[in-house]
């Protein structure tokens, strides 16, 4: 097995076992963290015009990360581009 694969089963074990184990705030500390924001969207640049004049030239990640802080759900939003 792969490290990866390795620490997925391990997780999963978890939290099969736990709903404690990754409480939401420890979900929001991973998904809302830079790096994983690079490792999930890329660091391509490109332009986003958010309306209303806002237009914003950044690498992915930052503009994914943007608009996915202002989500009531940001998992949902993550949903989106798996």
């Amino acid at each position: 097995m792969t490290d990866k694969e390795i620490l997925q089963k391990a997780i999963d074990k978890a939290n099969n076992s736990s709903d404690e184990f990754f409480p939401a705030s420890a979900i929001y500390n991973i998904i809302f963290s830079h790096s994983f924001a690079k490792a999930f969207w890329g660091t391509e640049d490109v332009i986003h015009d958010f309306g209303w004049g806002n237009v914003v030239e950044a690498e992915n990640w930052e503009i994914e990360l943007m608009i996915m802080v202002r989500e009531k759900e940001p998992l949902k939003y993550l949903e989106k581009f798996l």
